[in-house]
């Protein structure tokens, strides 16, 4: 490998200041490989004793879980009409209205429905 290398043997000034040195034309052909090479077979083991070794449970924590549909009470409008008419004139109305109401709460059998 021969890397040569020109150094400028004529230099410009000019009046402002500045100093042109000609190095424009320089360039670099090749970069050196760098190798590194290490002699490290095994990363040595660090143990800390911190004197937990003999910890037992003694009993577990209690876990209470609930799925399902809390105690809800549900209104429904209602409005009923049953009607008898004859040729478009009304004979008879009976009309019904007022509210329904659902109630979802958690199930507890009655008497009767408990098996023996």
């Amino acid at each position: 490998m021969s890397s040569e290398v020109k150094i400028p043997i004529a230099y410009t000034m000019t009046l402002a200041g500045g100093a042109d040195l000609d190095l424009d034309e320089i360039r670099i052909k090749e970069v050196p490989i760098i190798r590194l090479e290490t002699s490290i077979k095994e990363i040595p083991k660090v143990e800390i004793d911190m004197g937990l070794d003999n910890i037992r449970i003694r009993e577990l924590p209690r876990l209470d879980a609930e799925i399902g549909i809390k105690p809800t009470r549900i209104h429904m409008p209602l409005h009923t009409e049953v009607c008898l008419s004859l040729f478009g004139i009304n004979l008879l109305k009976l009309s019904v209205c007022g509210e329904n109401m659902l109630i979802a709460e958690p199930y507890v059998p009655h008497r009767a429905e408990q098996c023996a």
